[in-house]
């Protein structure tokens, strides 16, 4: 029998996500029983894998394997990197993409959904959101801080860092072929 592996990608707004997640989807993964993109949801609230400690994002994958769950897209925050790297059934995954393309785009999507009234990317910076700050991969991947050595000490914990706009090769070796 194959050892257990759940691919945990950390989802970053505007930076190809939904491609990666469909992409999984269309290469027979497993995802949490009700999810929103992938984000695991219970009682109709997607659960803040970001604000878990240690021992609970260890059960919540113990929970992953018993339930036979083998992709969990994090969404919302970063989670425990370090947990995640030492736990060998744990496969890290993220796509970036160049800052001022992913603003640009947030920016319009958020502007087609009227997300924002802002009319220009001043004031949408300026409206303070996570994923409309200047500093949104270092709030990321520092789990909230502004501190770009931990959030690179961090993102060097991934087996897989994709850059969007160098391909999506990197998905092949996680034994996924088919497109989404």
């Amino acid at each position: 029998m194959a050892a257990y592996r759940l691919v945990w990608f950390q989802h970053l707004h505007k930076a190809a996500g939904t491609y990666v997640i469909r992409r999984a989807m269309a290469n027979g993964e497993t995802f949490w029983p009700n999810h929103e993109n992938g984000n695991p949801v219970n009682n109709g609230e997607v659960i803040p894998l970001w604000k878990m400690n240690s021992s609970e994002l260890t059960s919540f994958i113990d929970e992953c394997e018993e339930k036979g769950v083998t992709f969990v897209a994090c969404e919302w925050g970063g989670p425990d990197y370090e947990t995640l790297a030492k736990d060998e059934r744990v496969t890290m995954l993220t796509c970036l993409r160049h800052p001022i393309k992913r603003l640009v785009s947030n920016y319009n999507y958020d502007h087609y959904w009227m997300w924002t009234k802002a009319a220009s990317y001043q004031e949408y910076l300026a409206e303070g959101h996570l994923h409309s700050s200047p500093e949104y991969y270092t709030k990321i991947f520092a789990r909230g801080e502004l501190d770009s050595n931990k959030a690179k000490s961090n993102l060097k914990l991934f087996d897989h860092v994709i850059v969007a706009e160098d391909g999506m090769e990197a998905l092949d070796e996680l034994g996924w072929p088919k497109e989404s």
